[in-house]
């Protein structure tokens, strides 16, 4: 725990920030090592689970897998004083499940084509300490992404009297990102934080894709962004649409 009061507030700090994050409590008790306690992170894992559809709530599809993954990372600026000393200038953690919990699914011979789609529910948060300020500065970042991609070989579309018989892709994601930060001051310390800028980003994009030869394909694409500020933001909240039409062609 942080002592203002303490000889040295700055590596008191230093030392509280990270105890409190990221060294696992229990080394520190070690003796030799408990001053490379610090450089030993948390466990970091990821997870895979496959052949869900096996199962009977899932069967309906061809392929099924969950995912979840966590990772954490701890980081340091110092430097050595006039007096040979280690003096540590800036602190950094970051951890975060990406995902917290994914799954993919598959499916065939729906309507003649394939569907593929993907949840992912992903957050991260980081924490920053400044040596000179005294302050710890917390960022969160929290992600939903939906998405589904239908696929069909041999889809016939008349076109200039011609009845073409190609590849078409029906696509549609869905992203929504929420980002926000907080100032704590550790010398006037307050339990909510100074909050600061922070926004939600969402966006949506449904498109058509056709694949009228191995050189010429087609889109067409609608997507509305949305932008919602939040905490102590200057955004002014704003949507926009846009809609178009892409024409690729390979020249070679």
């Amino acid at each position: 725990m942080y002592d203002k009061r303490a000889a040295d507030p700055n590596a008191n700090l230093a030392n509280a920030f990270v105890q409190g994050f990221e060294t696992i409590s229990f080394i520190q008790k070690i003796p030799i090592i408990s001053k490379l306690a610090k450089y030993i992170p948390r466990p970091n894992w990821s997870l895979s689970w496959t052949g869900l559809e096996k199962y009977p709530f899932f069967d309906v599809a061809k392929r099924v897998t969950l995912q979840h993954s966590y990772t954490s990372n701890y980081s340091e600026g110092w430097k050595i004083n006039p007096d040979g000393l280690q003096e540590i200038q800036s602190q950094r953690i970051d951890y975060g499940f990406q995902p917290l919990i994914g799954m993919t699914m598959q499916f065939e011979n729906l309507f003649g084509g394939n569907l593929s789609s993907t949840v992912r529910f992903s957050t991260k948060s980081a924490y920053s300490l400044g040596a000179s300020t005294r302050n710890i500065t917390e960022s969160f970042n929290r992600d939903i992404n939906i998405s589904a991609t239908y696929t069909k070989s041999g889809f016939e579309l008349p076109l200039f009297g011609i009845s073409l018989k190609n590849d078409l892709e029906i696509s549609f994601s869905y992203t929504s990102g929420k980002t926000s930060s907080v100032i704590y001051e550790m010398d006037n310390f307050k339990e909510d934080g100074t909050p600061q800028e922070g926004k939600t980003n969402t966006t949506i994009e449904p498109r058509i894709k056709y694949v009228m030869s191995s050189r010429v394909t087609l889109s067409i694409f609608y997507r509305r962004t949305s932008i919602d500020p939040e905490g102590a933001s200057r955004l002014i909240p704003t949507v926009t649409n846009e809609a178009g039409i892409d024409l690729h062609i390979a020249i070679q």
